[in-house]
């Protein structure tokens, strides 16, 4: 049985549902790294190419922080939409980040979602994802 891959786009259209936070947080940390991973290279720059819609800021922030993590850590060229000022958030965003350890927030976030201003917990991430404990470095 073969993947049915989604656009990063397509992502975004889907975050626009009426889902909770959990199910969004799901999506985007579990599910997308896991089906970039799963993508031949072809695959992965289709998945990249169309600029997703804006919904909520601090998803869109998400969103780009993933997809810029993703493209780095696969080769790929990173796609100009995730350098929009919509896709920045001006405080930190401790996603999801009720009752887990502040620290391994910031020091096991890779460094696109510092950039974004989202903190995850990198061991959230897909390991077939890419996730890579020097990832966590500010440049």
């Amino acid at each position: 049985m073969g993947f049915e891959f989604w656009s990063v786009a397509e992502y975004a259209r889907r975050l626009e549902r009426d889902v909770d936070d959990a199910f969004r947080y799901r999506m985007m940390i579990h599910d997308l790294p896991r089906y970039f991973h799963a993508a031949s290279p072809g695959v992965r720059r289709w998945m990249l190419t169309e600029r997703p819609p804006l919904t909520e800021r601090k998803w869109d922030a998400l969103l780009a922080a993933v997809t810029e993590h993703l493209a780095i850590v696969h080769g790929e060229a990173v796609p100009e939409w995730v350098n929009e000022e919509e896709r920045f958030l001006d405080i930190p965003w401790r996603v999801l980040g009720e009752g887990r350890n502040p620290f391994s927030w910031i020091t096991g976030s890779p460094g696109a979602f510092h950039r974004h201003g989202v903190l995850v917990n990198g061991k959230d991430l897909d390991e077939r994802g890419g996730h890579r404990w020097y990832a966590a470095i500010l440049s």
